[in-house]
């Protein structure tokens, strides 16, 4: 589970297809799992290599299974913005209208998305607590609320002219079950191209 490389196309798989019996993870120690995949359907290798066999042909076969598990454990909270560089800022133009659009239809442009935005800028402090929250997280004091798609647009500029980490925030506190189609690709497209700023730096 610590291999980026590994994450990131596990990361990738899960963001479009959510559904926890999708994937099936093997449990070989107790090494901890991100909380982006703390819901996942997970076999024990620990007792009987016969028994985890078996249980991985029920899953292949639909079929339920008594013996997976869902892991109670996970990482920090803000440690899955950690695959994101700090900087530098994020392209405009890679956060699509269908995105902003999406998160305006859900969560409008009130006192409920005012909330989102702090579990965001709460999440983005829980990576780095180090840091100068003036330079880390959204200002709402600075976001255009006329309109709730306004509000998204702002926010997300103001995100994107913080950092990477900002961003990723504000993606991984929306629950991605309520993305329309295309905005949830867009959402996986978005968090690649963030991941790749590592290589520009």
């Amino acid at each position: 589970m610590e291999s980026w490389v590994v994450r990131d196309e596990i990361g990738a798989f899960y963001m479009l297809h959510p559904q926890p019996d999708l994937i099936l993870f093997l449990r070989l120690d107790d090494t901890k799992v991100m909380t982006i995949f703390a819901a996942r359907t997970y076999v024990n290798l620990g007792s009987s290599c016969s028994e985890a066999v078996a249980a991985i042909r029920r899953w292949l076969g639909g079929i339920p299974d008594a013996t997976r598990e869902t892991p109670s454990f996970e990482y920090p909270l803000g440690s899955v913005l950690h695959q994101f560089p700090k900087g530098p800022m994020v392209r405009g133009e890679w956060v699509s209208m269908d995105l902003v659009n999406a998160y305006a239809k859900i969560y409008g442009g009130g006192q409920k998305a005012i909330a989102i935005v702090g579990e965001a800028n709460r999440m983005r402090l829980d990576a780095d607590p180090q840091g100068n929250p003036d330079n880390m997280l959204v200002e709402l004091s600075m976001v255009i609320a006329n309109t709730p798609f306004n509000f998204w647009q702002s926010v997300f500029d103001n995100a994107c002219r913080k950092s990477p980490r900002m961003v990723g925030a504000l993606l991984f506190v929306m629950d991605d079950e309520l993305l329309p189609r295309q905005a949830r690709q867009d959402r996986v497209k978005l968090i690649n191209e963030m991941r790749k700023m590592w290589l520009t730096r």
